[in-house]
């Protein structure tokens, strides 16, 4: 009976340390305010996480908006939320991305108003582990409307940013006239190495900007995003690809007559081919997910989509600790303009394996950002419409690896097992002072592998023999940055892949 009770006990302590939950959180503000979870959720191994909000004034006199950074635990629930524009001299900012660096600081990046008026510029800041500011970085341009929409912590150690870069309209209380995509690298303080834009258009109402890049395993950079062009109603998907330099390569503009579409994410397969993701479009608003594959020269190899439904798309994705992708966004299949936010896991390839559609109230509501959580489940946040008053508020929904809120869940699509892209799992990744790889197939824990562990310019760090359901590998003494590994069984390549080594507390 003792040992029962303990069990007991030790699962629901387990369950407690990783619980799920799904929470709006009321606004801190007296006055009318619209509010929404913009950027990564970042978190940390005992739970805890950080996101970071945008507040806007609803006051018709007096608009204006601000940059929060929120800390929750693991059930959570608010620990502490601190303004960031307030260390910032300018007047506010709208931040979009989120990351933890290699040396254990945060950057967030988007863009950051004037005080001159409606002027944007792109903008990032670095801030300490307690979000105390560091440094703050602003590129203006003779443009209106500039923001910097993804960010890339290079293997060289370089800052490359992609986003948008627009000209205001000459006619009253119309935005911008035409918008320019734009990628461009500083160094390590700040510094402005290259940058580059696409394209240098005239025409009016054709608007153009990325909305992701990744980086190869040669170092190469690729960036993705959509050229819209709203005289016809016409939406390709773009793309661009750099050197480790900043050496252009190509640029690549993918129609398909008739059809809408856009790319918010790409990432290198394991057979070196790279993958798209984004939203294909009907002109009946009819929406599915795309997935293209291309070369590294950007032939187009595979156009497909899956999941077609009305007005269904991605806002961000990232890639898991098993090879797979995770994404967030919102769907609504009902024709009732009321999005409910949605989630979707897709394999190494674009296949998707399963989906969720959460919603906290009746009210319309989406998923604009995500993070990983450290026990292999899942971070969404993004905005919730309140209904009556035209206000929304911060939505948090933390999931475990299967996307459920409430464990045990049947999402569509599931299976028993977890997918694992090949034979081998690394976790964690990133890791800080080691990893464990696991070998997945029973079958095989009495075969002996070899792990061979390279930096970004190809030298040999570690070497270590692999068997059994999981080894350690001791990661502590190599410098913070991006490494390569190759698993191999008597010089027989098993599977390659990217490991991220942060810095230890």
């Amino acid at each position: 009976m003792k040992t029962i009770n303990f069990t007991v006990l030790l699962l629901f302590n387990i369950h407690s340390l990783f619980a799920q939950y799904n929470i709006v959180y009321p606004s801190n503000h007296s006055y009318r305010i619209a509010e929404g979870i913009f950027t990564d959720i970042i978190g940390e191994p005992n739970g805890d996480a950080y996101f970071g909000s945008v507040a806007w004034s609803l006051d018709p006199i007096d608009y204006y908006g601000f940059t929060e950074v929120t800390k929750v635990n693991k059930s959570g629930k608010l620990i502490w939320s601190k303004g960031v524009t307030d260390s910032i001299p300018w007047k506010s900012t709208h931040p979009h991305a989120m990351h933890r660096l290699r040396n254990g600081n945060f950057i967030i990046n988007g863009g950051i108003y004037s005080d001159s008026g409606w002027v944007k510029s792109e903008w990032y800041g670095v801030f300490d582990k307690e979000f105390n500011l560091l440094s703050s970085h602003a590129y203006p341009h003779d443009y209106y409307y500039n923001d910097v929409v993804q960010f890339l912590e290079h293997s060289s150690g370089d800052l490359v940013f992609c986003g948008i870069r627009g000209i205001k309209s000459d006619r009253r209380n119309v935005g911008l006239s035409k918008a320019k995509a734009s990628v461009f690298c500083t160094d390590s303080l700040g510094n402005l190495k290259w940058d580059y834009e696409f394209w240098d258009t005239t025409l009016t109402n054709h608007f153009s900007y990325f909305n992701y890049l990744t980086e190869d395993h040669f170092g190469n950079i690729y960036v993705c995003g959509q050229n819209n062009n709203y005289n016809t109603i016409d939406m390709n998907g773009i793309i661009a690809k750099f050197d480790r330099q900043g050496n252009k390569l190509w640029y690549k503009e993918y129609n398909n007559p008739d059809i809408q579409e856009r790319y918010m994410y790409c990432k290198e397969m394991q057979d070196g081919n790279i993958l798209l993701l984004g939203s294909s479009f009907t002109r009946s608003n009819r929406g599915s997910i795309l997935v293209n594959h291309i070369s590294p020269d950007g032939d187009l190899l595979v156009h497909k989509t899956h999941t077609n439904r009305y007005a269904t798309f991605y806002w961000r994705c990232k890639e898991t600790s098993d090879g797979g992708i995770v994404c967030g966004g919102a769907e609504d299949d009902d024709k009732d303009d009321r999005h409910n936010g949605w989630i979707q896991k897709l394999d190494e390839t674009g296949e998707p394996l399963w989906e969720h559609s959460i919603n906290a109230s009746k009210s319309e509501k989406a998923f604009y950002n995500l993070g990983l959580a450290e026990d292999g489940g899942f971070y969404f946040g993004g905005i919730s419409f309140l209904p009556g008053i035209n206000e929304s508020r911060n939505w948090l929904v933390r999931t475990d690896s299967n996307g459920c809120v409430v464990p045990g869940c049947n999402p569509v699509g599931v299976t028993e097992k977890e997918y694992h892209k090949e034979s081998f799992l690394i976790s964690p990744n990133p890791a800080q002072d080691y990893i464990h790889v696991y070998i997945n197939d029973a079958d095989h824990y009495e075969e002996e592998y070899e792990m061979t562990l390279y930096d970004s310019y190809s030298r040999i760090v570690t070497t270590q023999a692999i068997s059994g359901r999981v080894t350690q590998i001791d990661i502590a003494t190599l410098p913070s940055g991006i490494y390569y590994y190759r698993i191999s069984k008597k010089n027989k390549l098993m599977q390659t892949g990217k490991l991220i080594k942060v810095v230890s507390n």
